[in-house]
């Protein structure tokens, strides 16, 4: 998924949240399925204002912004499978795309959630989404299903082969140019009207990939493409950038889960599982970061520039970081909620951005909102 915004995460979502710099959150959220604070998400899944989360009135008038107010909203999207990415479909208002497993597709628009079906998907996992410029979607998933499509015209690329069979982890694109990875080390890349094509993902400068390497995260941000490594048994991973030369990685002391590459040239990586791993690009090598006030992994990163990056970690924790310190995160429940939500329950799976005003959490089995609510 991309963000549409040049401005910041960080500024729009500590100033709706509560910002508790000082606590250790350790212990709180969602359990290990997501599903432990469903009860207490009963009074605000349904989307309505009664459900919505006040932070006072949005910006109005010269600056074209719609009147209303910044609210959060937690809903469940009409899908059967987990809830695996999601992406903006343009500029604010016009919705999101929402990905998920068992064959999932929602799109998220300002009538209603719509339900999307592919045919020759059927009940496969589908595991992430890139959204270009013009509003065509690129989606990718397991049993080597990568599918195209804008409006009411979606279809399976059938270029891929059935064999190898690949499950694709991520999709990412800049423009006409889109690259799809996962297990096995595969990659498939196309450009403008081209059929996607097998891409040769060999380092050619530092640590080899190996045996068992799986891509987990790709970024593309005009010409650069990153790639994250996953090497299995050894329960660390790499980083690969590809240059003119060829393809360099970077060792990772643990296994990534996401990587975020921005315009600016930023570049974080985080994972972990019972302990957190959140590391960013600095003099040629990734540095992990401290003061993440948290015990367990993270899953999910992105942003707009070096100093605004939001983290989203396992149990439902979200932390944005200003280019100086890291602060913590909490979607505001509505005042006299009875069991608030505190944070979003279960773990981020991913961040989508249609602007400042206008960006979505989501979670295996609920979405997040903040956006201009009449």
């Amino acid at each position: 998924m991309k963000c549409w915004s040049a401005t910041g995460w960080s500024s729009r979502a500590l100033l709706l949240g509560s910002v508790l710099g000082t606590i250790l959150l350790a212990g709180c959220g969602g359990d290990e399925d997501g599903k432990g604070d469903a009860a207490a998400t009963d009074a605000v899944v349904d989307g309505t204002d009664d459900d919505a989360a006040d932070s006072g009135a949005a910006d109005a008038g010269s600056d074209g912004k719609t009147e209303g107010t910044l609210k959060w909203i937690a809903f469940a999207p009409p899908v059967d499978g987990k809830m695996t990415d999601g992406a903006a479909l343009g500029a604010a208002g016009e919705g999101y795309l929402l990905t998920a497993e068992d064959g999932g597709l929602v799109r998220l628009l300002p009538t209603g959630p719509q339900v999307i079906t592919v045919p020759g998907v059927g009940t496969t996992d589908l595991r992430a989404v890139y959204v270009d410029a013009t509003g065509e979607a690129w989606i990718a998933g397991d049993a080597s299903i990568l599918v195209q499509g804008k409006g009411s015209e979606w279809q399976v690329r059938a270029e891929i082969p059935p064999s190898p069979v690949t499950r694709f982890r991520a999709i990412d694109g800049d423009g006409d140019v889109v690259w799809a990875v996962g297990d096995d080390a595969r990659a498939y890349r196309k450009a403008g009207d081209a059929v996607f094509a097998a891409e040769d993902v060999t380092v050619t400068d530092g640590e080899a990939i190996g045996s068992g390497g799986n891509f987990v995260s790709v970024q593309v941000v005009g010409d650069a493409v990153w790639i994250a490594v996953d090497k299995g048994a050894t329960s660390a991973g790499l980083a690969l950038e590809k240059t003119a030369a060829g393809w360099k990685s970077y060792p990772l002391d643990t296994a990534p889960r996401a990587l975020w590459r921005g315009a600016d040239g930023a570049t974080w990586v985080v994972g972990g599982t019972v302990e957190p791993y959140v590391a960013r690009l600095q003099a040629g090598a990734f540095v992990k970061m401290d003061g993440l006030q948290w015990s367990l992994g993270f899953t999910a990163v992105d942003g707009t520039g070096a100093d605004d990056v939001v983290l989203g970690a396992l149990k439902g924790q979200i932390r944005s970081w200003d280019g100086k310190a890291f602060a913590v995160v909490l979607p505001k429940a509505p005042p006299g909620t009875v069991n608030p939500f505190a944070q979003p329950s279960g773990d981020i799976a991913a961040f989508a951005r249609a602007a400042v005003d206008d960006w979505l959490v989501v979670t295996p089995f609920y979405v997040y909102r903040y956006a201009v609510q009449p």
